[in-house]
């Protein structure tokens, strides 16, 4: 005597990827930062493992110009994901104008040293 056995579907739930815009560094402190939440979740939402794949989907989301401020910062060694991203919030995630910045400058600079810096070499020599 033979028995039908019922077969249910299998159903298989592919994890969701995350929709992430590419970064050029040019949106201020507050893009940056949700740009690096962004990555931070699409690396647990796509259960990258290995710094090697963390460091691949960052990579293919940075413009190049910087692609090439990290390139330059890290003196061409980018296989720390991590280290990457806290050099993207230090570089592209100040929040102080560029007129605080500035003054910050000049105050930890010897008092004139910025002006005749720049007019010795208006001059040729330094």
């Amino acid at each position: 005597m033979a028995t039908s056995v019922k077969k249910s579907p299998i159903v298989v739930m592919a994890p969701r990827e995350l929709h992430l815009r590419k970064f050029y560094g040019d949106g201020g402190a507050s893009d940056t930062r949700r740009f690096l939440e962004e990555i931070q979740a699409a690396w647990e939402s796509q259960r990258c493992e290995t710094d090697r794949e963390k460091r691949c989907l960052l990579w293919s989301h940075l413009g190049v110009e910087v692609r090439q401020e990290l390139n330059c910062l890290l003196d061409g060694d980018t296989s720390d994901p991590h280290k990457m991203l806290a050099l993207l919030s230090s570089s592209y995630g100040e929040r102080r104008s560029i007129s605080a910045l500035m003054g910050n400058l000049y105050t930890k600079t010897a008092p004139g040293r910025i002006l005749h810096g720049l007019l010795a070499s208006s001059k040729g020599g330094v």
